[in-house]
């Protein structure tokens, strides 16, 4: 099992976005057999929490399973700053490609990939 370190900056149901203190983002699934749910999640999200992440990898999934998601205490309460979040969900969205094809560019185009699949 592995474990990352970060801020949960996006929540939609049982999926999160971890913004990771060694730069990017890491994708998540809660696992069916952990305590949280997506409230727990979205309750975390809120309180911007720095969280560890515990989990694992399978090899048939795009994302990781999040096995344990706590808290972790750096000099007190240390929580993200709000334009940390704005940054993160601008850059996020900016490198979708849901929001370029919405507004008509082409799926079959460059609009469908992401920063990532480019620099492969």
């Amino acid at each position: 099992m592995a474990t990352l370190s970060g801020f949960i900056v996006i929540v939609q149901e049982d999926r999160f976005l971890l913004e990771v203190d060694s730069g990017g983002h890491r994708l998540f699934v809660l696992s069916h057999s952990g305590k949280l749910n997506s409230q727990d999640l979205r309750a975390v999200m809120r309180s911007r929490r720095h969280v560890s992440v515990s989990f694992n990898e399978p090899d048939h999934l795009i994302t990781a399973v999040a096995e344990q998601i706590a808290p972790v205490e750096l000099d007190g309460a240390h929580r993200m700053p709000r334009t940390g979040i704005r940054r993160t969900l601008a850059g996020f969205l900016a490198d979708w490609s849901l929001p370029r094809q919405l507004v008509g560019q082409s799926g079959r185009s460059k609009a469908a990939e992401s920063r990532e699949s480019r620099a492969r």
